[in-house]
This record gives C-alpha cells, sequence and structure tokens, in this order.
C-alpha cells in the first residue's frame, strides 16, 4: 500500500471510530497515534530507550525510561505502557505479524465468541481470540499503569493490536483507570456482539 492510500484510510478509519464514540476526530491526533501503534511492532530494547527509529520519531514521544514492554512469549503477544511527554499514560498494542503462526491462531480463533468475564459488560460476547490476548497480557498492564501515577490514559494498535486495545479500553474504564474521551485504533477487527457495541459506545 502507498503511503499516500495510507493516509487516507487512516483518517477514515480514525474519523469513523471518531464519529461512533462521539468524540470529535483530530488529524494531529490520529497522526500522533499511528506512530505510537507502530511502535508495538518494535524490540523491547528500542522500546524501553525510545531509539526505534522512523516510529520513535512522532510529534509526541513518550519519555524514555517510563516505558515497560509486556510480553507474553507463547501467544507472541507484546503491548508496551509509558508516559507521554504530554503527561498522559499510553498502552500500544502490537498487531499480527504475517510471518507469525501464532498470531494466525489468534485471529482465527477470533472468529468465534466467548462471554466478556471483567466487569462493566456481564452480558457481552467478545472474540475469542482477541480477548484472550488481552487477557494474557492485562494484569501486566495494570500493574505498569499504576506505577506511572498518569492521570489519564490513551490506548492504541493496529490490527490485532487494535482489537485488543478495543477492549483494553472497556476493562480498563471499568476498572477504575481515568480514559481520555478519544482514543485512535488502525485497521481494527470486529471486538464483539451488538450488547458489546451498545456498552462500549455508552
Amino acid at each position: 500500500m502507498r503511503a499516500g492510500t495510507a493516509q487516507i484510510c487512516l483518517v477514515v478509519a480514525a474519523s469513523l471510530a471518531a464519529a461512533v464514540s462521539g468524540a470529535s476526530f483530530s488529524l494531529s491526533d490520529a497522526k500522533q497515534f499511528v506512530y505510537l501503534a507502530g511502535a508495538a511492532y518494535c524490540d523491547a530494547s528500542s522500546l524501553k530507550s525510545w531509539t526505534c527509529g522512523r516510529a520513535c520519531s512522532g510529534p509526541l514521544p513518550a519519555v524514555p525510561g517510563s516505558i515497560t514492554v509486556v510480553q507474553n512469549r507463547t501467544m507472541d503477544l507484546q503491548a508496551f505502557v509509558g508516559k507521554l511527554e504530554d503527561g498522559r499514560a499510553i498502552v500500544s498494542f502490537r498487531g499480527t505479524r504475517p510471518t507469525k503462526i501464532q498470531d494466525w491462531v489468534t485471529d482465527l480463533k477470533s472468529a468465534f465468541k466467548t462471554d466478556w468475564t471483567g466487569p462493566g459488560c456481564p452480558s457481552c460476547r467478545v472474540a475469542k481470540g482477541f480477548y484472550e490476548a488481552y487477557l494474557a497480557l492485562a494484569p501486566d498492564i495494570k500493574v505498569a499503569l499504576h506505577g506511572l501515577n498518569a492521570g489519564t490514559v490513551v490506548v492504541t494498535g493496529h490490527s490485532l493490536g487494535a482489537s485488543m486495545a478495543g477492549i483494553a479500553m472497556m476493562d480498563l474504564y471499568a476498572s477504575g483507570f481515568n480514559l481520555a474521551p478519544a482514543h485512535y485504533t488502525f485497521g481494527q477487527p470486529r471486538d464483539g456482539d451488538e450488547v458489546y457495541a451498545s456498552t462500549f459506545n455508552s
């Protein structure tokens, strides 16, 4: 995909997300989140020092030394938690890597629905693979967020990471974290059923 096409897709996808959530769309915010979503694909050492090349060169960088990389090697999952220069906390989930079989297994399992077991959405059914992937990282993500003492949390991700981000927004909000009013995800598959969507949008 060419860069220009990717930017158009970004704007359309992010505009739709903002419209559904009731938040106003900001192109500058969307561009910031593109970099932050891309950074989740970097290796752990370059993430921690925020030296991961182009993905770490966005207009709103994370603060080096604030970053915790959360992984589940069995399921080939990665996210990072850190503090942005504007004081907000960021959670960014890595998406599907085409050469990693376990990522495809997670994606395929998401064709099936399972019950939401956390707070905030007792009658919801969500994509099994995406939900299990998020739950595998959630405890360490929450510990890292508590350690940052940041007032507001923003969440992003691409592809598989975007669906995990959507689930994270619901869970973190229900768990008492102060989420920002607008978040941007990219290439996000559907996370759950109509009850989940209605609860999410409320």
